[in-house]
């Protein structure tokens, strides 16, 4: 027999040989692909707890290094915000804060605001202010050779503001230009509204942007004098996250920031913050005859952040409506197709805040969207939540939580905000722990206490001729106010007669 021949012939044996094996095997297992699988066990964040120091002039200082970082973040933390608005200057913090990089004036020096931009550039990365409530952040992310040039950078623009006068008038008409935009657009003047029915004349119930009105008023002294009274060091926090040393933080921050002096004078008195009596309309409809779809908001006070139970209602909120398969998305958008989305904030701040729920739909649905957010919140008072969707909902805030903490940026933000509410730096270690241990029981107390359904009050921004006669079959009592007559700077939100 040739060589070729029986190579072939060895191959075609082999060929018997496997197939008989095959036959005579039992068949594989398919795999069951209709069920999702159930989540894994929740990951441990390593995270460290931050270091602190103060110096003498009162600053604090906070450093939490991260090995392996070539970045580091630099927040730049005033411990006011724009709570401590007048009530007739409603957005004045903001104003202040938005100016700090449009131009310095310094002992040794001025710069406009084209070059700090440059100066940020050229150090890598944008330097960011804003007033929110409770604080002030001004903030700059760089690779770590460039700290020390940011942190001038940074002392530059919180101490040395120019608040020129083209660049005070440039910000005050973008600013009302854009506000007239926003409030113009239901979904984001229903929470405007909500705030001011659940808080009222305390500081939280203004819109934290101002509005046209109040941002006209607005003077470039008080500008100057805002900065003068609540800017200073024994009232701030500089936090440092990152590929840093720790004893290198603390040196550069004494350096750039340590001559700094506090003002002889106590700080201003904090103003009293809380919420006003209930609103006597259960639903306030702001109408606006044009709007295409109709912005819903449920709102009810909360307690500040110090409050023992924060984290069950932490824990109560995400189930309500916090992602994509919470209970009021579930209903409203994906049962019924009646929105896009439907959610739910915790807004939780250092003397109060509030929670809402949030959905845009047709007109014509606003009130069917209205009895769901009713429903949903009784069902959460009336029945404990079943052992698997607790542990889904605390699952999906520990996965965005812990995503924060993969960036020195995220982490310096989490610890902003959490001093800003009066917890210290080091919470933020603690937190996915407190998230993992809320039990059922106390997601139902808090929503008892809390979260009665008969204490909502809703706002409803849109067409009033397509659902205002649906709620009043439903005994709801309602008062409608015609967009142009409403006031933001007003705690009655209506315009008094006469006022442009």
């Amino acid at each position: 027999m040739s060589r070729r021949p029986a190579q072939l012939l060895i191959v075609l044996l082999s060929l018997a040989l496997l197939n008989a094996c095959g036959r005579s095997e039992a068949p594989a297992a398919t795999a069951d692909n209709s069920q999702v699988p159930a989540p894994g066990p929740t990951r441990a964040a390593e995270i460290a707890a931050p270091l602190e120091k103060q110096l003498a002039n009162g600053l604090r200082v906070v450093v939490l290094p991260r090995a392996g970082s070539a970045l580091v973040a630099a927040e730049f933390l005033l411990l006011s915000g724009s709570e401590v608005d007048p009530a007739d200057r409603a957005g004045l913090a903001d104003f202040t804060a938005s100016l700090l990089n449009q131009g310095t004036k310094s002992p040794v020096g001025s710069r406009s605001a084209s070059q700090l931009a440059a100066a940020a550039e050229a150090l890598g990365g944008p330097l960011q202010a804003q007033a929110g409530w409770d604080a002030t952040t001004v903030g700059i992310t760089v690779t770590t050779p460039k700290l020390a040039a940011a942190l001038d950078l940074l002392a530059d623009v919180v101490r040395h503001p120019a608040f020129a006068k083209d660049e005070v008038e440039r910000y005050r008409a973008q600013a009302i230009d854009s506000l007239h935009l926003s409030f113009s657009d239901p979904v984001e003047l229903a929470p405007l509204v909500a705030a001011r029915i659940v808080h009222g004349s305390a500081p939280y119930g203004h819109p934290r942007l101002g509005t046209p009105a109040s941002m006209q008023r607005i003077t470039a002294s008080e500008l100057r004098a805002q900065h003068q009274h609540y800017y200073r060091p024994d009232k701030a926090v500089l936090v440092l996250t990152g590929g840093l040393e720790p004893d290198t933080g603390f040196a550069l921050a004494a350096q750039v920031f340590g001559d700094w002096n506090a003002p002889a004078e106590a700080p201003p008195a904090p103003q009293p913050k809380a919420a006003a009596q209930a609103a006597p309309a259960t639903i306030t409809i702001i109408d606006q005859p044009d709007a295409g779809q109709a912005a819903v908001i449920a709102v009810l006070p909360l307690p500040g952040r110090a409050a023992e139970d924060y984290y069950p209602g932490l824990v109560a909120s995400n189930v309500l409506g916090g992602g994509y398969s919470s209970r009021l998305n579930s209903e409203i958008r994906i049962k019924r197709g009646l929105s896009y989305g439907a959610s739910a904030s915790y807004g939780v701040l250092r003397d109060g805040g509030a929670w809402m729920a949030s959905a845009q739909t047709k007109n014509a649905s606003a009130a069917e969207v209205v009895g769901l957010i009713r429903a949903e919140v009784a069902r959460l008072t009336a029945d404990t939540v079943p052992a698997e969707e607790l542990s889904a909902r605390k699952a999906s805030y520990i996965g965005s939580y812990a995503r924060r903490l993969e960036t020195a940026s995220g982490i310096a933000g989490l610890i902003a905000s959490r001093m800003a509410q009066g917890a210290p730096a080091d919470e933020i270690t603690r937190v996915i722990d407190r998230v993992s241990t809320v039990d059922a029981s106390q997601v139902r107390s808090y929503a008892t206490q809390h979260l009665q359904p008969e204490a909502l009050r809703f706002v409803i921004v849109g067409d009033a001729r397509q659902f205002t006669d649906a709620l009043q079959k439903d005994g709801q009592r309602i008062e409608v106010i015609p967009l142009a007559d409403l006031d933001l700077d007003a705690p009655s939100l209506r315009r008094a007669s006469g006022k442009p």
